[in-house]
């Protein structure tokens, strides 16, 4: 069985949704269909929904028992160790959040969600990776990084400021692209402190977000991306790209932030400046996209070349 639910949904894929499932109260739909079905109906609503929000809960073989996508929120899905949960951003811990939270055990959970991941951290005791040269499993050797600045932490309602990729092949990065975007309103203190990217930046150096976003979708093609906490830079894109009527962004993505977690390393917090340091790897600037693109890249390699 699935359950979507959705608001400010266009009357066509109200329409095209009544075709597969049971509308049973106002922008709530539920049915049988097979996967292949419900992942063409998940395309189909995320390419069409606009602005509008969406949720879709369906059945899954895993611990949970379901599994769930969420379009067009802030709100973020965090995989805790296999067990997936939601969580809404703090205003307050902008940083934290952009760089993917502070400690093992991620904030904002149940004390239930908490006690089985430290239950699960305890049982893993021990374990060390010893580096042997093959990647660890689910890593891949080509992919294109992606990293984004923001005004802020709201996908709804905070705007990009600058897109950044690099392409990458048998893990050595081959190309890259990376653009300012012009905005409507000055940026807030606290993101030129953080970013340096000024509003002198932007206006004379700063693209059309469309232009931006057109370009990083070619860029991208089809490969897997690779991103720090994806679920924050995913949130924004997807969100814009709807916005600006460009087609989803629907690749599959690998996420350090997550990667680093689940090999139980000896860590503070999991923030890619955490991470490099842990590494011994170089970062020049923080809070640049294509800087942040290659301090990724050196983390995922880092992590994907151990056991």
């Amino acid at each position: 069985m699935i359950v979507v639910t959705l608001t400010d949904c266009p009357p066509a894929l109200r329409g095209d949704l009544s075709k597969w499932l049971l509308e049973i109260n106002t922008g709530v739909y539920i049915g049988q269909v097979n996967a292949r079905v419900r992942d063409k109906l998940w395309q189909r609503i995320t390419q069409n929904i606009k602005c509008g929000r969406a949720t879709m809960v369906f059945d899954a073989q895993n611990e949970q028992r379901m599994d769930f996508r969420i379009h067009n929120t802030s709100w973020e899905i965090v995989d805790c160790d296999g067990i997936k949960l939601i969580r809404r951003p703090s205003e307050q811990r902008l940083t934290e959040i952009k760089d993917a939270g502070e400690g093992v055990l991620v904030p904002g959970f149940s004390n239930a969600a908490k006690y089985l991941q430290l239950s699960r951290l305890q049982k893993s005791q021990g374990k060390t990776n010893a580096s042997n040269g093959k990647l660890r499993k689910g890593c891949v050797s080509n992919c294109t990084v992606v990293d984004i600045e923001t005004t802020g932490l709201d996908a709804d309602n905070d705007s990009i400021v600058e897109v950044a990729a690099l392409r990458v092949r048998n893990l050595q990065p081959v190309e890259e692209y990376s653009a300012l975007i012009r905005i409507e309103r000055s940026l807030p203190d606290s993101i030129i402190q953080l970013t340096g990217i000024t509003d002198e930046a932007l206006a004379e150096s700063g693209i059309p977000l469309f232009k931006a976003l057109q370009s990083l979708l070619e860029f991208i093609g089809e490969d897997i991306m690779l991103i720090h906490n994806a679920s924050f830079d995913l949130a924004f894109l997807r969100n814009n790209l709807a916005r600006q009527g460009l087609p989803a962004l629907n690749n599959k993505s690998l996420d350090t932030c997550q990667l680093a977690r689940k090999a139980f390393l000896n860590v503070s917090d999991y923030k890619l400046s955490t991470l490099a340091r842990h590494y011994s790897i170089e970062q020049a600037i923080q809070h640049r996209a294509l800087e942040d693109c290659r301090v990724t890249l050196d983390v995922y390699k880092a992590i994907a070349q151990t056991e």
